[in-house]
């Protein structure tokens, strides 16, 4: 099936469906008519003589949960044969342990806690799932300077760690561009929250209801930062567990427990009954208030049953628990399908499980060609992230069914780059695409999975090259040479800038291009290097820029994956050159020049599709290379820049693309004189690939 998935933090994964049903035991519809309304239940023939079975059920919170709570009043658990025991627990987490410990049958947890069980290999058992909540807020104090979600930066956010809220906080900050580093986060019990905001020993504060509606009904200065649009952007699912143990030695119990709570679902769907519930719920967790609690029901959704879902869901929430090191060095993601017991739901009532037989859906995968693609920036950051994404998305529309696209956003240089692209391929990747250019990272996995295939831009480290991996780049110095002549051509001060992410040879390839187009049409200009140290950090790119302008710089270029250079440029009144895609001209419109543009649809095709046609690889690390013109260009001009600049810059392109004039020829000597390119030679598709490592005079900032 052609589809696109990713993680919110955050990180999109593939769906993993699945568990073999389990046998039913023989059946009759009962229908018990002793309620207020008819309920149909379903009980194993003969139902008479029951013998009632102890149970303890470890209970997290009425309002979550309702099946349970309205089972409780109406008796449904003793209806079955069941005499139930209550226990209170503060968190789902500490309820599931109770049911793991065996001092509880039945556990009322979120999902965030039954993975962190699964991942350590822990017992667990999800039996059903109760019920959804996708409404998730941050709490905080428009007297602590907070009114926007980036105002969090450096601020003191309390929470549950290692519960849901926790999981919530984490993809909250990663859509915004920031991680747990920006913001100072403790924890807090959930009943202290609110006390903690009203003292100021919090800045803010993320939990479940009723913190968030508590806290705005006693403070006249609480903010609610509400989560992101989109569908499901963090959907927290509540369910019931019990210890795999327990569900396989117990067949009968765990039959009755579901069925008990089927008929408290099915009480709690009927209109006429909901005055009575709120009731129960209000004064069980919400201090009688019916108004709080009438608000919060309504955004549930209620339903005892078992979604595919579940599993995606589950593996979103191992994928932070490894960015977070909240799991041991090397944890691997398991079958989360192994922690989910379906049998005893589909004993009860069929139509309440929609979990695809796993052999059967593993079989039809395989025929599927899955493509991985890991990113180190968010996918909306109009630059290099966002094309990864865009091209992965419009491969998979190319080859249809034939492909599927799996992708990770905002994955950080380092041992997370490893632990994602083993993720991916645990998923069922059949090739990884290494968009954090991170090869000292990527070369371990390439090494470990001779099966998959790798295509990276930044070369391996690994000698003799792998025959499963295949180097791609495209000749930089091209069109950073184009933009240097409209920056030489545009400046009056002589002085134009250029913010680094870093000072490696192959961005130090792009700064030489820049600078020598410069040169070519003002041999007076000086290039003012600023290096930040992150491929994306648009705090650091603003700094760099404004530090460049104070300096007396008036054209900004550079190479960052977001387009902050951009903004900063047009509010300072001076020229600003953008990088990856035109829509970087969107955040500096007035004093926008220029920028470079890839194309990784068409740079990635002719690698993927005789792959996937024929079987053909290029692979054995030899180097896929493109020319101006294939794939990578200079886009769209701004609206200020003169005409003659936009024609002669243009000429000049027209020049290169055609092989009439290429730059690049020696003589080339550096800073101190040393001949880096001899006379009449020109640099080779590899030079470029790798980057240059010298300096030109003129150039400032660097060594």
């Amino acid at each position: 099936m052609n589809s696109h998935k990713k993680f919110s933090v955050i990180f999109g994964l593939l769906l993993v469906t699945g568990l073999v049903l389990a046998a039913c035991q023989p059946q009759v519809v009962e229908v018990v008519k002793e309620m207020p309304v008819e309920v149909t239940r379903i009980v194993e023939a003969p139902a008479k003589e029951l013998v009632p079975i102890p149970v303890v059920i470890a209970m997290s919170g009425g309002g979550a949960w309702p099946q349970t709570l309205i089972a409780k009043e109406k008796g449904f658990f003793e209806l079955v044969g069941l005499e139930p025991e209550y226990v209170r627990f503060q968190y789902g987490r500490a309820a599931q342990d109770a049911a793991l410990a065996g001092d509880a049958q039945f556990a009322e947890v979120a999902i965030g806690p039954v993975t962190s069980a699964a991942m350590q290999d822990q017992p667990t058992c999800v039996i059903a799932e109760n019920s959804s909540y996708a409404n998730w807020l941050v709490t905080a104090r428009t007297s602590a300077g907070i009114t926007e979600p980036a105002d969090l930066a450096g601020k003191t956010v309390a929470t549950a760690i290692g519960t849901e809220a926790h999981f919530f906080l984490y993809s909250f900050l990663t859509h915004y561009g920031m991680t747990f580093d920006d913001v100072n986060v403790i924890h807090v019990a959930p009943p202290d929250m609110v006390l903690a905001l009203e003292r100021g020993e919090v800045d803010a504060f993320v939990i479940w209801e009723p913190g968030p509606t508590v806290a705005k009904n006693q403070m006249d200065d609480v903010i609610w930062l509400e989560q992101p649009e989109g569908d499901n952007f963090h959907n927290n699912r509540l369910v019931t567990v019990s210890n795999k143990a327990y569900v396989e030695e117990n067949p009968e119990a765990v039959r009755r427990y579901l069925e008990a709570l089927h008929m408290a679902d099915e009480y709690g769907q009927d209109e006429a009954n909901l005055d009575e519930i709120i009731t129960w719920i209000a004064a069980d967790v919400y201090a009688d208030d019916r108004e709080l609690t009438q608000s919060n029901w309504d955004l549930y959704r209620y339903g005892v049953r078992l979604e595919s879902t579940l599993v995606d869901e589950m593996e979103q929430r191992a994928q932070f628990s490894i960015t977070t090191d909240a799991v041991p060095e090397g944890t691997k993601l398991p079958d989360f399908t192994d922690y989910i017991c379906s049998g005893p739901l589909r004993g009860v009532v069929p139509s309440d499980v929609d979990l695809e037989d796993a052999k059967r859906a593993s079989e039809e995968a395989a025929e599927v060609f899955t493509l991985g693609i890991v990113t180190v920036g968010p996918w909306d950051d109009n630059g290099w992230s966002q094309l990864h994404n865009e091209a992965g998305v419009k491969l998979s529309e190319y080859f249809g069914d034939r492909l599927e696209y799996i992708g990770v956003e905002n994955v950080p240089f380092g041992e997370e780059t490893t632990q994602t692209e083993e993720l991916l391929i645990s998923q069922g990747a059949d090739m990884i695409i290494d968009g954090v250019s991170a090869a000292p990272f990527t070369d371990p996995v390439i090494e470990a999975h001779p099966e998959v295939k790798f295509i990276s831009v930044v070369g391996s480290f690994l000698d003799p090259p792998p025959e499963n991996y295949t180097f791609y780049n495209w000749h930089v110095g091209s069109y950073m040479y184009l933009l240097g002549a409209a920056a030489g051509m545009l400046t009056e001060t002589n002085h134009i800038g250029y913010v680094a992410p870093f000072d490696f040879p192959i961005i130090r390839a792009q700064m030489v291009g820049y600078h020598m187009g410069a040169r070519s049409v003002n041999p007076d200009v000086t290039t003012h290097v600023v290096t930040v140290n992150s491929w994306f950090d648009p705090a650091g790119a603003r700094q760099a820029t404004e530090t460049l302008v104070s300096a007396g710089i008036d054209v900004i270029g550079g190479d960052m994956d977001e387009p902050t250079k951009v903004t900063v440029a047009e509010e300072l009144g001076v020229w600003g050159i953008g990088a990856y895609s035109n829509a970087q001209k969107n955040y500096g419109p007035e004093t926008y020049v220029n920028t470079y543009t890839y194309d990784f649809f068409e740079m990635w095709l002719p690698i993927i599709e005789p792959l996937i046609e024929s079987g053909e690889w290029l692979g054995y690390g030899d180097l896929a290379f493109y020319e101006l013109g294939e794939g990578i260009d200079i886009g769209e001009w701004g609206d200020n820049v003169p005409q003659d600049v936009i024609d002669y810059v243009d000429d000049l392109h027209d020049r290169m693309v055609s092989g009439d004039f290429n730059p690049f020829v020696g003589p080339i000597v550096d800073v101190n004189g040393v001949e880096v390119l001899a006379d009449g030679e020109t640099f080779a598709p590899l030079d470029w690939s790798l980057g240059l490592d010298f300096v030109l005079e003129g150039m400032e900032g660097i060594e």
